[in-house]
């Protein structure tokens, strides 16, 4: 049974508000979270500040390793049997995403994470806590696959928790469809098609499913399946060029074909 780990950066707004009354914006995000996660790899580095005015900016070392160990104390009490890895990326300037990313590569316990649950479980990358640049260092893994099978969840200041991918990524994955098309590999274009988070994305995959019957020699489900497909203005000629096709198919087949 496929697993869901967690991966965030806790920053300094984290565990608690400076106001002391509500969670910061992981635990307020973790606790949206329409799953059970089994492990969590919380990432942090001391110094700078999450905010442009420098308000939660704090001198003192070993400030973020506390809020870390709090974040992950939360989360032992919320989810029963997390395992929770707390991993500092030391010697990485936190307003730079690179230096965050070559950082977390070079860390012997984040590959640890990595190489123990990228073949057995999903990671859910928290992007809500953090300087800029660790939220942007979080999109750049949901994109590269860094962790394997990933997904992402959003969350702007007091704003409500949301899945989405981001569209540098949605726009590799319709790239992988379109080279999948122009191969007829109809089935793959529509698995591919399925990460796609776009309003129009499930009439194409209707139209993909139709020319994956068509590929079977399934003709009598494939004009089924056009013939419920919403499709674009202009294609209605088409359309019915292709179910008058797909009748004659049928025919030669012997096969009724149901008007």
């Amino acid at each position: 049974m496929n697993q869901d780990v967690i991966v965030a950066f806790v920053g300094k707004q984290d565990p608690m508000r400076h106001d002391g009354r509500s969670f910061g914006p992981l635990l307020s995000a973790v606790d949206a979270l329409p799953f059970k996660p089994v492990a969590a790899l919380l990432l942090y580095a001391e110094g700078g500040s999450d905010r442009a005015d420098n308000r939660d900016d704090c001198l003192a070392q070993g400030t973020q390793a506390l809020r870390v160990e709090e974040v992950a104390d939360h989360l032992r009490q919320r989810f029963a049997g997390i395992a929770c890895q707390c991993v500092e990326l030391n010697g990485a300037n936190v307003s730079y995403a690179q230096e965050l990313l070559d950082s977390l590569r070079r860390n012997t316990e984040v590959r640890s994470f990595r190489q123990h649950w990228s073949s057995q479980a999903t990671a859910n990358l928290m992007i809500a806590g953090g300087t800029p640049a660790m939220r942007e260092l979080l999109s750049t893994l949901h994109v590269n696959g860094y962790f394997g099978p990933t997904r992402g969840w959003y969350a702007s200041d007091r704003e409500p928790l949301r899945q989405e991918t981001p569209l540098v990524a949605q726009t590799v994955v319709l790239s992988g469809v379109a080279s999948a098309l122009q191969l007829g590999e109809y089935a793959l274009a529509y698995k591919q098609l399925r990460d796609v988070q776009h309003s129009d994305a499930s009439s194409a995959e209707t139209l993909l499913k139709a020319l994956l019957a068509y590929q079977d020699g399934d003709y009598l489900r494939a004009a089924s399946l056009l013939r419920a497909w919403h499709l674009p203005s202009g294609l209605e000629g088409w359309r019915t060029d292709a179910l008058t096709a797909l009748k004659h198919f049928a025919t030669a087949q012997g096969k009724l074909m149901v008007h």
